[in-house]
C-alpha cells in the first residue's frame, strides 16, 4: 500500500509537470526531459512509470476524469456524469486544446475510444437488465459503439467551441 501511494504521487508529479509544459508549448514539442526537469525527477523514473508522453497524457486524463465517471451509476446519474465531464473540460480547456491541436481530432477521439466504450457498454448492459430485455451481442456492440462515437464527437466539439460553461439547470 505504501508503494502504491508513492507510485501515484510520482505519477501525479509528472502529470502536473506535463500540464505546466502544456501551458508553454504544444504537446507535440514537449519532451520527456521537459517533463522531468519540471518536477526534478530523472528520465529513468519517467520511463519506469510511462512508455512515452502520450501514455502520461492518457493516464492523467483517466486519473482526473474517466475513473471518476466510471464510478457514477449511469442510469440514474447520467446527467451528473455528463455535467462532471463538461466541467472538467471547462477547467482544463487549455490542456485539452493543446492535446487536440497536437494529435488532431480523430487521434484524440481514438485516444479515449476504449474508455468511452467501456462506459457506454456498461450503460447498455445496465439498461438491458433494468428493462428485463435480452439484446443480442451484435446489437449491444453496435449501440455501444454508436454512443461511444457520439460522446467522443460531442466532447471534442465542445472543446473546440467558443461556447460558455454548461451549468446545472
Amino acid at each position: 500500500m505504501k508503494q502504491e501511494k508513492k507510485v501515484r504521487a510520482t505519477r501525479l508529479m509528472l502529470a502536473q509537470s506535463l500540464k505546466k509544459c502544456m501551458g508553454k508549448k504544444a504537446f507535440s514539442k514537449i519532451t520527456v526531459n521537459d517533463i522531468v526537469e519540471g518536477c526534478e525527477l530523472n528520465r529513468n523514473t519517467f520511463y519506469y512509470h510511462f512508455q512515452d508522453t502520450f501514455a502520461l497524457l492518457k493516464w492523467m486524463f483517466e486519473e482526473e476524469a474517466i475513473s471518476i465517471v466510471r464510478q457514477f451509476d449511469m442510469i440514474p446519474h447520467h446527467r451528473e456524469a455528463l455535467l462532471f465531464m463538461f466541467q472538467y473540460i471547462d477547467s482544463n480547456k487549455h490542456i485539452i486544446n493543446c492535446a487536440l491541436d497536437s494529435v488532431g481530432r480523430e487521434a484524440l477521439k481514438d485516444f479515449f475510444h476504449d474508455d468511452f466504450l467501456a462506459i457506454t457498454r456498461k450503460v447498455v448492459e445496465d439498461t438491458e437488465k433494468m428493462l428485463e430485455a435480452s439484446l443480442g451481442e451484435e446489437y449491444k456492440r453496435f449501440i455501444s459503439e454508436l454512443y461511444t462515437f457520439a460522446l467522443a464527437e460531442m466532447l471534442v466539439d465542445y472543446v473546440k467551441s467558443k461556447g460558455g460553461v454548461i451549468r446545472k439547470s
